[in-house]
């Protein structure tokens, strides 16, 4: 069954083997063998992915529900044992992960060294999507969480303006989007929620701002601010690391709307395992640390 959802989440038998770490033969013969024992055809396989059947939609519910069921299972079981072991499914923001979630990470690993964690990094889109597909567990998003999560604060950062040190402007302790609207703008990859409540505000203010590059890679962009090519917005904590370095000056942004609020979610239908709510109870001791 885990074999069959998978091939429905990864679009087809290929990728779904890279996921499972099986042979696309392995992968091919579990779902057929499960078709099989429920007398039903599960996949309609088409040149270049598979599409589910009314069968398969019945059938690939029902398995969620089934996994669920399993995993709660082993949870309870653990915890009769006074263990906390099994696999954490977690999704992380790439922007600033490792000033806020490294020393989160550690204390997990240290704390309980039967769990394994699978982590994935991506923009919050991104991990809602396959939070909400239920590829991961517990996913970090904007706190306007959608409806269909739960969702546990983590921080509420104000943001920060980076600059070169010879800018005209990096003697000021705060500045405002119109002061920086001749500036060229260095933004993150699409899908990060800062990026689209900058430019928010930068139309609130009356103008749209010059965007000189987007990447994914936060060490790129701080190299181009540093080097004058434009200014960076940063959460807090995440200005504060960098700044740390020397290579740049650091402002507050004065638009008090302007904050990057983050919580840790999971789906409302779902069974939090052991790991998952021994996350969140750490998440919220760390948590209370930033305030």
């Amino acid at each position: 069954m885990k074999t069959f959802m998978e091939v429905v989440r990864q679009g087809g038998f290929t990728q779904a083997s890279k996921v499972l770490q099986l042979t696309q033969s392995a992968v091919s013969k579990q779902v057929s063998q499960l078709e099989k024992d429920l007398g039903y055809a599960l996949l309609e396989r088409t040149v270049g992915r598979v599409l589910l059947t009314p069968a398969g939609q019945v059938a690939y519910r029902r398995g969620e529900q089934m996994l669920m069921i399993r995993a709660g299972l082993q949870s309870d079981l653990d915890e009769l044992e006074g263990q906390c072991k099994g696999e954490l499914h977690l999704g992380l923001p790439q922007a600033g992960c490792d000033a806020l979630f490294g020393k989160l990470l550690a204390e997990y690993r240290l704390r309980y060294p039967r769990v394994a964690v699978r982590l994935l990094e991506g923009t919050s889109r991104g991990l809602s999507d396959v939070l909400q597909a239920g590829q991961i567990e517990i996913g970090v998003g904007s706190s306007s969480a959608k409806a269909s999560f739960d969702s546990q604060p983590f921080c509420d950062e104000p943001v920060e303006v980076l600059l070169c040190d010879s800018d005209s402007l990096a003697s000021a302790t705060t500045l405002s989007l119109t002061q920086l609207s001749d500036h060229p703008f260095l933004l993150h990859q699409p899908g990060l929620c800062l990026n689209d409540r900058i430019l928010q505000a930068c139309v609130q203010e009356g103008f749209a701002p010059h965007v000189g590059c987007s990447s994914a890679q936060l060490d790129f962009l701080i190299s181009l601010a540093a080097s004058g090519q434009g200014v960076l917005f940063l959460p807090r904590i995440v200005a504060h690391a960098v700044h740390r370095l020397g290579t740049v000056r650091v402002a507050l942004l004065s638009s008090p709307e302007l904050r990057w609020q983050l919580s840790f979610m999971w789906r409302k239908s779902a069974f939090l395992t052991t790991p998952a709510r021994a996350w969140l109870a750490l998440a919220s001791e760390f948590s209370s640390a930033l305030r």
